[in-house]
C-alpha cells in the first residue's frame, strides 16, 4: 500500500465511528430552540444536563412527571451541554453553569428567580415552579 492509501484507511477508521454515532443518534428533539427561549410572558426552566451524568439521570427519574404537571404553565427547555454549540456555550456563560444538572428558573418577566445545581428533590423543584408560575 502506498502512503496516501494508508493515510486514507487510517482516516476512515477514526472518522467512520464518529459519523455513524451522529447519524444514529440524530438530532435531540428535546433540545432547546431560539423560539422556546424567546417565548414571552411565560415562565421558563432551563435544564442543563449531559447524557453521561449520573446526577442528571437521577433527576430525569422524576423530571418527566414534573413537566407533565406544569405543562402549559411553564416552558421547559432542555440544553445538552455536550453539544458544544456556540448558543449552548453562550447560555452556560450567561447563567454561570459550572456543573450538571443545573436548573435555571425564570419568571414571566424574564428574571432569574433561582438557580439550582445537582439533582434536587422533586418537592423543591415544584416549590420553585409554583413561585414562577403564579
Amino acid at each position: 500500500m502506498n502512503r496516501k492509501s494508508s493515510l486514507l484507511v487510517i482516516l476512515l477508521v477514526f472518522a467512520l465511528p464518529i459519523l455513524l454515532y451522529y447519524a444514529i443518534k440524530g438530532p435531540n428533539k428535546e433540545s432547546f430552540s431560539a423560539a422556546a427561549l424567546a417565548e414571552a410572558n411565560k415562565p421558563k426552566v432551563l435544564h442543563f444536563s449531559q447524557a453521561m451524568c449520573s446526577e442528571c439521570k437521577k433527576l430525569e427519574g422524576y423530571y418527566g412527571q414534573i413537566k407533565q404537571k406544569y405543562q402549559g404553565k411553564v416552558v421547559f427547555i432542555h440544553i445538552d451541554v455536550a453539544d458544544g454549540t456556540p448558543q449552548t456555550q453562550s447560555l452556560m456563560q450567561k447563567y454561570n453553569v459550572k456543573v450538571v444538572p443545573t436548573l435555571v428558573f425564570i419568571n414571566k418577566n424574564g428574571q432569574v428567580v433561582k438557580v439550582t445545581e445537582g439533582a434536587i428533590p422533586q418537592e423543591e423543584i415544584e416549590r420553585y415552579l409554583d413561585s414562577i408560575s403564579k
